[in-house]
């Protein structure tokens, strides 16, 4: 994110954002660290098998 000083407030780069590859594999102890709303986006991804889990 850059600040733009003019508007006084934080603007996303998209094209860092669109370079970023998806994460296909999530780690238990990684889940830990995520957010309610993050983790059960997570969790659905995992149960639709659009993601892996490492034990």
């Amino acid at each position: 994110m850059q600040h733009d000083a003019s508007k006084g407030s934080m603007v996303k780069n998209k094209k860092s954002e669109q370079l970023k590859p998806k994460k296909l594999f999530w780690h238990l102890y990684s889940l830990q660290m995520l957010g309610p709303e993050k983790f059960s986006k997570v969790v659905d991804r995992i149960l639709r098998k659009d993601c892996g889990l490492i034990k």
